[in-house]
């Protein structure tokens, strides 16, 4: 694990005030994909489909 996910150090132009980790930042990715282009997510190399399916019971999207 880099320690680099763990800082808050990105910014991102439509999030003003707000700075990310590169853990955020990938979650963010994943969940966009995973919302807009749901056949691909696959392709991105995160397992992150458990947390998904998790959120979205937790929010019933």
């Amino acid at each position: 694990m880099q320690i680099i996910h763990k800082i808050d150090n990105y910014i991102v132009g439509s999030f003003p005030n707000k700075r990310f980790s590169g853990y955020q930042l990938l979650a963010y990715y994943f969940v966009s994909w995973k919302l807009a282009i749901p056949e691909h997510a696959g392709e991105l190399g995160l397992d992150y489909k458990e947390e998904f399916e998790l959120a979205v019971k937790m929010v019933k999207l």
